[in-house]
């Protein structure tokens, strides 16, 4: 019996080994650095001979034990093939654990699970023809500046050296910039696409003409000498230096374009908008409270009544004794006027706000493009919203008043606020 227990235990560790060397996850985040959303990249192998259709399932599980967030997709896999697959997540704060998750039709097929710790700061992605290159650039751009901002740059940033380029925009939400330093032709058409769509959406591209060796790469915005302050790009910023070489990368990480590579992370990609807000009070759905004027007027008639016209009524009728339950009676009877006063004005059914707001200039047909959505319940209910590919759900959009359009937005608030008066 000893022997049997044995030889199955080593069968189905030997399963569960096998199983596992299905799924992989290789990296998380940015080489470790979270970003919102975060990627998780895996590593899925179909061991079938034939063609299949693998469900991968990936879960954020926070410090409680709890799945904060998952995410899920069907992979198509030819037989024997190792593909690399890319998932965005939201990670809660604190401890978190990932696991992924691989299922060929109700089989289970492979597991992994990520503890490590994420970081968070303000990255720069370094993407370069060689290492030399790579310590070259990072050289020139933390010993640029003054004192006080190679101390800034020291103690803030953090750098990641990228022989990878990814294939979606948001896989770089860990880096506030991104340096690219090597030849475009190394680059697939989607990478190109997540480059430019992490320039648009609202990220900082580096660009050394020399080394990129390609004219048609942003080429709408790069017909004109290079401005020493960047050119906007959507909701980002372009820069542009002649080569590595040169030593003038430094100057982009100095002076007046320092602070917004020093904000991090967070805040460049999950800034709440003012702005936002306000178009979203203006044509979302509208919550109606009592206002205090409104609340004042019925505290007032409830004083007076109770105070002065019961009692008049009472002494009149001499019935003094009464006014207790005559008060109990119209305390409840404002108690109950005043909550089905304010019961009329909330949601009667379920309504979802989709409020979408596109930035884009006159070089370029292209545009970056925020969905906004709110969901207005009149009870409570688990209602599942379905966002369609290639739509991306972040916690928030990130406009600041220092982007060009922010002028279009000062002009639209100047209207609201004429139309109010």
């Amino acid at each position: 019996m000893g022997e049997r227990f044995c030889i199955g235990l080593i069968l189905a560790l030997s399963a569960y080994t096998y199983a596992d060397s299905n799924l992989r996850i290789s990296d998380i985040g940015l080489h470790g650095y979270s970003g919102t959303p975060c990627p998780v990249r895996l590593n899925v192998r179909n061991p079938s001979s034939q063609k299949q259709s693998i469900h991968l399932k990936v879960a954020a599980i926070d410090g409680w034990g709890n799945a904060n967030s998952m995410v899920s997709s069907d992979v198509s896999v030819d037989a024997g093939e190792e593909r690399q697959v890319e998932l965005p997540i939201l990670l809660p704060e604190g401890e978190t654990k990932i696991t992924a998750d691989a299922f060929l039709g109700k089989s289970f097929l492979g597991h992994d699970v990520y503890t490590k710790s994420m970081r968070n700061t303000s990255l720069v992605a370094l993407m370069c023809t060689s290492d030399e290159s790579c310590q070259s650039a990072q050289s020139q751009i933390q010993f640029s500046g003054s004192i006080e901002e190679k101390a800034d740059k020291n103690r803030k940033l953090a750098f990641v050296v990228m022989n990878d380029p990814r294939d979606h925009w948001w896989t770089y939400s860990a880096a506030t910039s991104v340096v690219v330093a090597m030849p475009m032709t190394r680059f697939s058409p989607a990478q190109r696409e997540a480059l430019e769509g992490f320039l648009r959406m609202g990220g900082r591209l580096i660009l050394a003409e020399q080394e990129i060796a390609d004219n048609n790469f942003l080429s709408g915005y790069r017909r004109t000498p290079a401005v020493a302050n960047g050119e906007h790009v959507g909701k980002g910023t372009l820069f542009r230096v002649s080569a590595i070489s040169a030593n003038t990368l430094g100057d982009v990480f100095a002076g007046r374009n320092l602070p917004p590579f020093l904000d991090g992370q967070l805040n460049a990609w999950s800034f709440i908008s003012d702005q936002r807000n306000g178009l979203r009070n203006r044509f979302g759905t509208h919550f109606k409270f009592p206002r205090l004027r409104w609340m004042l007027i019925w505290l007032g008639a409830y004083i007076v009544i109770i105070g002065f016209v019961n009692f008049a009524v009472l002494r009149r009728l001499h019935r003094l004794e009464f006014g207790w339950i005559s008060t109990c009676l119209l305390a409840l009877g404002f108690a109950a006027g005043f909550y089905y006063s304010g019961a009329s004005q909330r949601p009667k059914e379920f309504r979802l706000d989709n409020i979408a707001t596109f930035c884009l200039d006159a070089r370029s047909p292209r545009a970056a493009a925020d969905y906004e959505l709110r969901l207005s319940a009149p009870e409570r209910r688990n209602v599942v919203v379905s966002i369609a590919d290639p739509a991306v759900y972040t916690y928030s959009s990130f406009i600041t008043g220092g982007q060009p359009n922010s002028q279009i937005w000062a002009e639209l608030n100047q209207r609201t606020a004429r139309a109010a008066f």
